[in-house]
């Protein structure tokens, strides 16, 4: 709607000056230190999902923004690493090995469902924003990053608990 245009402008001006490094943290000290929080993924997330929305309203997000995203959110995942597979159809089954990859609350965290899902939402979102500006070699890191992320995903796939998190920690994030 016309009227909330200008609060959608501020916001999203807002979240372009707080990108740190390409990801976000909180935008004032939290937790009460002196300065910006640490970026984490899920405010990172949170991040990418506002600027997709401003860019759909149509307010510029420059490129340079979503290439430093991308960098940034790779920064969350695991080390590729292949596991054996069996897949199986009515007539067949085999066994191979697929790469997998998730991605964790900070850099180096080990990964959780929650944080892979998220990993996997930014750089779905951060393709959208790029359009066809996104250079070639990063459209392939980014989907190689997607389905090595959906691979993690149905490798530890889990209705009952948030994978990788102890208890059930932050399930329905």
């Amino acid at each position: 709607l016309p009227e909330y245009e200008p609060r959608l402008k501020e916001l999203a001006r807002l979240m372009l000056s707080w990108q740190r490094g390409g990801d976000y943290g909180y935008p004032h000290p939290h937790g009460g230190g002196n300065g910006w929080s640490r970026p984490d993924l899920s405010n990172t997330q949170y991040a990418a999902l506002g600027l997709w929305v401003a860019q759909k309203h149509g307010l510029k997000i420059p490129s340079k923004i979503w290439r430093d995203l991308v960098t940034a959110t790779l920064r969350y995942r695991e080390k590729p690493r292949f596991i054996q597979t069996k897949t199986t159809d009515k007539r067949t089954a085999t066994v191979g090995k697929s790469e997998i990859a998730g991605y964790g609350y900070t850099p180096r965290a080990k990964p959780t469902g929650s944080m892979t899902t998220a990993g996997v939402g930014v750089l779905q979102i951060c393709k959208i924003g790029l359009g066809v500006k996104i250079p070639g070699i990063m459209r392939r890191r980014i989907d190689h990053a997607v389905e090595t992320g959906i691979q993690w995903l149905g490798h530890h796939f889990s209705v009952t608990k948030n994978p990788g998190k102890k208890g059930n920690g932050w399930i329905y994030y």
